[in-house]
């Protein structure tokens, strides 16, 4: 709501009434109460915003076509109230009485400003008289029982509402805001004094459309006044952006007079000179709250921030409050505002709503979807989809479990509930159809930006001469287009305005018209506009609402260029879609997998748009993760999730699910028992080697520590890898011939996925070697070649072929089969001359560099001379390389990444 809330008078005349009236402008513009007067001969029928039409007669007759034109017009705008003035000539009975509703023929009976007060504006003359204005304080407590009075009389759930209306302040739902000065704050009645604690505070509150940003001002504002009592001297001012950037005003001051003349109905004029008095702003606690500033383009942010920061050097005791989308915060410009987001509805809140709220026919059904169906959840976490939502006013039976569906139905509900207003109608389906080909045609000129009312109303003309023809077509086009527009604005409150704009008042509603039109008509460019990002979130709630014959078609299109996007879309559609996705997957290879998850996980990384790109990888991610068997596939899944912030919950019970980890210590007490685990002390040890024999990647040595840890005693085998939810290693008859020989073929994502299933991870690099030589104990033999057969399967002694663990002797520690057998798989990245890098420094737990190309492997195998079976030989390969030489060993305890994001509170996540 505007604070200088303005009732528009249209005054209209006859054409011998143009001399008469400045009689009835004169006394209107004189009247101390807030008007917007329009004084012009009609026909004017389209001014989108009157409140009152007053036509003046004056020896008209009916053949004055004009004034009878914007009378009959003003007559089908059954939202405004039309009166007759008679100021000359006979008295009017020509005009039926059941089209006015006031009509007065100037007698003397009553003068015109008792007329125009009484009859067309509806205010008792005592009352205009208004309260007795003689100080400032009192001057506050009318501006203050006059704010809180329109805010309980007007505000209230409006036109997308089924049920019954309720004001704004008994339906709202309190939000919490998150910032850095106050972890989170609820916006309740205590909201003041935990915010502004002192004068002059500076706030900005950002959130995304729909999240409450303009209410949330309001409520402010309302608690400041004091709510239901009158000891409150705050003084809490509303200004719309773009108001103050429209007016032109070289100072903020002039916008704040108007807007508490606006607020009071009497004595405005009063009430602001004694409020905008000299001494007031630094003796009271003012707040002044600027909404809208995302409205503004970048020139109109800066005038605006421009007279904000004047008006702060004169009055540095006042408080401002800024409400604007996320976009309009510019850090650079506002550093000595507070910044404070506001947080989606918790689930909780959104049950408590439709709880209060709700249509009583739906609610049950819509609180069970709310709790059991992500996406329904996540629409329920913004107050404008959950108030959509709450006042569905179809049948329980009848409310759809699929997104696409859901909102379809309501929005639907919407418009068959508007009341038709417009002369030349549209029928509901023609309505419908209207703004699903407007809102295709501006999504494709721009679907970022809000467009012009021009724009709205040639679309909508453009309509009308292409989809309706014969009797059906209006004889004014441009006429009818402006009233379809008002008609929506008004009546459905699908549409809004923004200054001199139009906008649909939620990006979800202009995404499912979008939407619509695609599921109707998708046309030959489906695949070009499914690799642009705005398109997403049209082309998933297209493919909810597609019909089963044309799914497979539009959905393998999208396939075809953008897989992600494809199995996104497949989970919003209400048919059997299994068969679908399993045989486009099957046309995927894990490498080409593997990259759709890497692209999801740098969106994170980026941290652009963040919110979003955590949204559409959860997505993807929930569809694909069920459906692949590929080890590299699900390690780069955890890789992403682990990265979650936002959504912690909901990455995690994906995690949970996928590595089944509620009975992951059944599993890890199971491969303990069947490989046995060495516990290792901590100690310190030089790790590497100094000998001018070796190779330069293992010099120099270094003095490395590690914590305690627990190695399994032998590689994993065949048996332990039979039964795993995804594939590891491959059956070779020749090299790895029992259940009991050890696991070979297997890639780097094989073996942190194996390890991870049995609560365990690859060792590191320093633990490896560490274990390997007893900490130093067996040097003397393991680098000896004429002992090396005693330890290890390689080329002299394994006859080509693994051998079943521990066939030959342990080393000090009672570890078998490190230097030979097979090449174990290490947690680190490799790089060459890391040991160069820690010749001047003691490596606590080192876990090697944080990138790299290739993934450590050691220890030797069975192929392999003695040339490199040392315990310092570091060898490396791809971390895809499905050497048949490649094996498993494990260290009891999940990776840290992994238990780190498992255990970390979602309280830390902001």
């Amino acid at each position: 709501m505007n604070n200088v809330t303005l009732r528009k008078v249209r005054v209209f005349y006859c054409k011998r009434g143009r001399d008469l009236a400045p009689q009835v402008t004169d006394i209107l513009n004189d009247l101390d109460i807030p008007l917007d007067i329009d004084a012009d001969p009609g026909p004017k029928p389209s001014n989108p915003h009157t409140d009152i039409a007053i036509g003046i007669w004056a020896d008209g007759t009916r053949t004055d076509a004009d004034f009878f034109r914007e009378l009959g017009a003003w007559d089908s705008r059954a939202n405004t109230d039309i009166f007759i003035c008679r100021l000359r000539g006979p008295k009017v009975d020509c005009i039926s009485p059941e089209v006015i509703r006031g009509i007065h023929n100037f007698d003397g009976e009553v003068t015109l400003k008792e007329w125009l007060l009484r009859d067309v504006l509806q205010i008792d003359e005592a009352e205009y008289q208004g309260p007795t204005i003689d100080s400032l304080e009192a001057a506050i407590r009318h501006y203050n029982k006059e704010f809180r009075q329109r805010l309980q009389a007007t505000e209230v759930l409006n036109g997308m509402h089924g049920v019954e209306k309720k004001p704004l302040v008994d339906a709202y739902v309190p939000l919490s805001l998150k910032g850095k000065a106050i972890p989170s704050v609820v916006a309740d009645f205590d909201i003041v004094d935990r915010l502004f604690q002192d004068d002059g505070r500076r706030i900005f509150v950002t959130g995304v459309p729909g999240s409450g940003k303009s209410t949330l001002a309001r409520l402010i504002a309302f608690y400041m006044t004091g709510a239901n009592t009158d000891n409150s001297l705050r003084v809490p001012i509303i200004l719309r952006a773009k108001s103050i950037s429209e007016s032109g005003c070289k100072d903020l001051s002039e916008r704040i007079k108007a807007a508490i003349k606006g607020m009071v109905r009497t004595a405005g004029k009063l009430t602001s000179d004694y409020i905008m008095g000299e001494d007031c702003f630094p003796a009271t606690l003012t707040t002044i709250l600027v909404d809208g500033l995302d409205e503004l383009d970048e020139d109109e942010r800066n005038d605006v921030r421009r007279l904000i920061k004047a008006f702060e050097i004169l009055h540095p005791r006042c408080s401002i409050v800024i409400t604007a989308r996320p976009s309009a915060f510019d850090k650079g410009r506002w550093t000595d505002y507070t910044l404070y987001r506001i947080s989606p509805l918790s689930t909780e809140q959104a049950l408590k709503y439709v709880g209060e709220h709700g249509n009583p026919t739906t609610a049950a059904a819509l609180r069970e979807l709310i709790k059991t169906s992500e996406p329904i959840r996540e629409l329920a976490e913004v107050p404008f989809m959950l108030a959509l939502m709450a006042n569905y006013a179809g049948e329980a039976v009848e409310l759809p479990r699929q997104r696409a569906q859901l909102i379809s139905q309501c929005i639907l509900a919407v418009l068959e509930r508007r009341r038709i207003r417009t002369q030349d109608r549209l029928e509901e389906d023609q309505l419908v159809e209207c703004l699903t080909v407007i809102a295709h045609r501006l999504f494709r000129i721009d679907p970022t930006k809000i467009h012009a009312e021009q724009e709205f109303l040639f679309a909508i003309q453009g309509f009308l001469s292409s989809h309706l023809n014969g009797s059906a077509a209006p004889n004014h086009p441009s006429e009818a287009a402006a009233a379809i527009l008002e008609e929506v604005i008004e009546n459905t409150g699908l549409l809004q305005r923004t200054g001199k704009s139009i906008e649909f008042v939620h990006r979800t509603v202009w995404e499912f018209f979008v939407a619509r039109f695609l599921a109707n008509d998708p046309g030959p460019t489906i695949s070009e506009i499914a690799l642009q990002k705005a398109w997403e979130e049209p082309i998933r709630l297209a493919t909810g609402m597609i019909s089963e014959e044309n799914l497979v078609k539009f959905t393998t299109d999208v396939w075809q260029v953008n897989t992600g996007l494809a199995l996104r879309a497949l989970s919003e559609s209400p048919f059997e879609t299994e068969a679908l996705i399993a045989r486009n997957l099957q046309q995927k290879t894990p490498d080409e997998l593997s990259d759709l998850v890497r692209d999801l996980r740098s969106l994170i990384v980026e941290r652009e748009g963040k919110a979003g790109s955590e949204r559409v990888a959860l997505d993807t991610i929930r569809e694909l993760l069920p459906r692949t068997q590929s080890a590299e596939v699900i390690w780069e899944i955890l890789s992403t999730l682990i990265l979650i912030q936002d959504r912690t919950e909901e990455s995690r019970a994906l995690i949970v699910e996928a590595l089944a980890l509620d009975s992951v210590e059944q599993r890890r007490k199971r491969i303990q028992e069947q490989l046995q685990f060495i516990d290792i002390s901590s100690g310190t040890f030089m790790m590497g080697t100094d000998r001018e024999d070796r190779t330069v990647d293992e010099r120099p040595a270094h003095k490395v520590s590690l914590d305690t840890y627990s190695i399994s005693k032998i590689t994993l085998r065949n048996r332990d890898v039979s039964d795993l939810p995804f594939l590891v290693g491959r059956p070779d008859s020749s090299r790895s011939p029992s259940p009991e020989h050890p696991v070979i073929w297997v890639t780097w994502y094989e073996a942190q996925m194996a390890a991870i299933w049995y609560g365990c991870r690859l060792p590191t690099e320093a633990e490896w070697e560490y274990a390997c030589r007893s900490g130093g104990q067996d040097d003397s033999v393991l680098f000896s070649k004429s002992s090396i057969p005693d330890y290890a399967w390689f080329a002299e002694n394994a006859e080509n072929t693994t051998h079943v663990g521990c066939s030959l002797r342990e080393n000090s520690w009672g570890i078998c089969d490190m230097l030979g057998n097979v090449r174990e798989w290490c947690s680190d990245w490799y790089q060459e001359d890391l040991y160069a890098d820690r010749t001047d420094i003691e490596s606590e737990n080192p876990v090697g560099p944080t990138q790299g190309a290739s993934k450590v492997l050691r220890g030797g195998c069975f192929d392999w001379n003695t040339a490199n079976l040392v315990p310092t030989y570091r060898n490396s390969n791809l971390p895809a390389n499905r050497g048949f030489q490649n094996g498993i060993r494990l260290v009891l305890g999940l990776p840290r990444e992994i238990s780190i994001f498992l255990e970390r509170p979602t309280s830390e996540v902001v």
